[in-house]
This record gives C-alpha cells, sequence and structure tokens, in this order.
C-alpha cells in the first residue's frame, strides 16, 4: 500500500511541470493572433487550458490595440470566470439576436469565383441571408442550410456562406463593411461558425 502511495505522489510531482506549462495569459493569446491562427483555434486552446487572464478594462484596450478580434477577447472573460468558478456559460459571449432583427448591405454578389455584380443587396435576418438586385446571381439560404461562414479582409472584404450544396460569396466595397456584415451575423446566429480564413 506503501508502494502505491509512494509512486502516486512521484507521478503528481513529475506532471506538474507539464500542467504548469499550460497556463495561457494575455500574452499568450497575443502571440497566437501574431502567429495568424484562426479565431476557432485560439478559442479551442483556450478552453482546453487553465488560463491566468488579465480581463480587466485596461487589458481588454491593450488587447484590442494589439489585434486580438473581439470573439477571442470574449472567450477569454468566460474562460476566467469559468476557471475561478462562476456561473457565465460559454454561449453569453455572444447577445441573444433580438427576434425582428433585419438589415441589408450593399454588396457584390459573386456568381463565381471571379464574376460578379457589384449592385447587389444583401439582407440578414432571423430566417437566414439572402441576396437581390443581381439577376442570375442572387441566392436565399435559411439558416438551416448555411454551414458555417468564413470571410477575408483583403482589399475588399469577402465573405463566403457554406452552404448544403455549394458556397455563396460577397463582397463588400472595404473591410470595415464586411466587419459589419460579420458582426451582424453574430447577433443573428452567435453558435454559427465564423472562421477568418477562407481555403
Amino acid at each position: 500500500m506503501r508502494t502505491i502511495r509512494t509512486l502516486s505522489i512521484l507521478l503528481a510531482v513529475v506532471a506538474l511541470p507539464l500542467f504548469a506549462d499550460d497556463t495561457m495569459t494575455n500574452a499568450d493569446v497575443i502571440k497566437l493572433v501574431k502567429a495568424g491562427l484562426t479565431m476557432n483555434t485560439i478559442e479551442t486552446k483556450i478552453y482546453a487550458s487553465n488560463v491566468s487572464f488579465d480581463v480587466s478594462t485596461d487589458s481588454l484596450i491593450e488587447l484590442s490595440r494589439d489585434g486580438v478580434p473581439d470573439q477571442v477577447v470574449r472567450a477569454m472573460i468566460v474562460r476566467q470566470s469559468e476557471q475561478r468558478g462562476g456561473a457565465v456559460p460559454r454561449t453569453s459571449t455572444s447577445q441573444p439576436a433580438p427576434k425582428n432583427l433585419s438589415r441589408r448591405f450593399d454588396v457584390a454578389v459573386h456568381k463565381s469565383k471571379y464574376a460578379k455584380c457589384d449592385g447587389g443587396e444583401l439582407r440578414i435576418d432571423s430566417n437566414g441571408v439572402r441576396t437581390s438586385r443581381c439577376r442570375g446571381s442572387n441566392f436565399d439560404i435559411p439558416w438551416g442550410d448555411v454551414q458555417g461562414v468564413c470571410f477575408d479582409y483583403g482589399y475588399r472584404g469577402v465573405i463566403v456562406f457554406r452552404g448544403l450544396s455549394r458556397d455563396y460569396r460577397v463582397s463588400t466595397a472595404t473591410p470595415a463593411g464586411a466587419k459589419d456584415i460579420l458582426d451582424t451575423i453574430a447577433a443573428v446566429r452567435p453558435e454559427l461558425s465564423l472562421r477568418d480564413t477562407c481555403d
């Protein structure tokens, strides 16, 4: 019996440094963002690790200045609260959408990766996403058929809706326009996967 206790203590002492190194801090999150990892990957790492985040107001401002996306910052706040025994559920990182939320955006609707109609309109509401004013390129997708959304902030903001049978692409005149669309999607469908790269 004494041998088993001694062995258990020895294993715990040997394993302790392995787990101590896995405690994430604000600096670790900034490193992952600067290394170009996706938001989903960083969030997965946050929820799989012990954390010691500084989520004070000043630190949150610094994280924003260092380019840490808001979605990741929310995950940091929730994970820190969970670890301290708080009762904040992960789903609370996004506010529930108003039932009648409906927004429209001026976009280019892409018929293919290279052919597009610049005079399109995108409407997002609680039912789904749909485009108009681009004959032959318009689409209307209910949220149940949207598998995920990816985006790319390049010269123009490009957003791709991953459908059940195909992808649907729109672009905005500026990256800020795409971010506005993504913020609306996050408000309407907080559970939907938003990826910051399109393969």
